[in-house]
């Protein structure tokens, strides 16, 4: 569930459920909770661990990025937020 439409395509490509749009439509909302019952049984990849070269998305200084994996060197608590270090020496926040 998300405000941003630009990464629909992405979460199918992942294999999502459903992409929902806030705000959000509660018929879509059953459905998609419907599906989810049907369907996650019969889903070998939950619980599937995360390969080195998969990517997470993350809100970055308040936008939607996509970071790899394999650029992580460590996550650190930072109150209410996580310091991510990268490879290339660069420290965000998330």
């Amino acid at each position: 569930m998300t405000a941003f439409d630009e990464y629909a395509i992405r979460a199918f490509e992942v294999d999502a459920i459903d992409y929902l749009l806030k705000p959000v439509n509660p018929d879509r909302l059953r459905d998609a909770i419907e599906r989810l019952e049907r369907e996650a049984p019969n889903r070998h990849e939950l619980g599937k661990r995360l390969e080195y070269d998969d990517a997470l998305l993350l809100t970055i200084n308040d936008h939607l990025k996509f970071v790899r994996l394999n650029s992580i060197l460590s996550i650190q608590a930072a109150g209410d937020y996580s310091e991510l270090t990268l490879r290339k020496g660069k420290k965000t926040w998330c």
